[in-house]
């Protein structure tokens, strides 16, 4: 979960959207770190491969933008979710407990297995 960062990519850790993402068959790479939120370093991003990088729709910063950063960080050519080009897009409002949950978890199963939803 690519929530923004330049420098240092900002994600979410133990929150609601790593149940999110457990209830649509993935694993938040960083589910192991004992806070809500978490900067970590480009450098953990690579050495734990994500096969699928979701990005948080909301703020000041674009989806565009943050797709730009990914996709110009050299150290992270040959991450499995840059090569492949599987960037899903969370809208905010499907991330706070709700009716919208079901959108959420829906947006990720699409992301997770494309293949189902043909």
């Amino acid at each position: 979960m690519y929530d923004s960062g330049e420098d240092a990519p900002f994600t979410a850790t133990q929150t609601i959207l790593s149940e999110l993402i457990k209830m649509a068959g993935g694993e938040n790479i960083f589910s192991d770190i004992e806070k809500n939120w978490a900067t970590v370093t480009w450098e953990e991003v690579v050495n734990r491969n994500p096969e699928v990088i979701v990005i948080m729709d909301y703020g000041n910063i674009t989806v565009e933008q943050k797709k730009q950063v990914l996709f110009s960080k050299s150290a992270l050519a040959d991450v499995d979710a840059i090569k492949n080009k599987r960037i899903a897009v969370m809208p905010l409002d499907h991330t706070f407990e709700g009716v919208r949950m079901p959108l959420a978890i829906e947006t990720l199963a699409k992301a997770f297995y494309p293949e189902k939803f043909e």
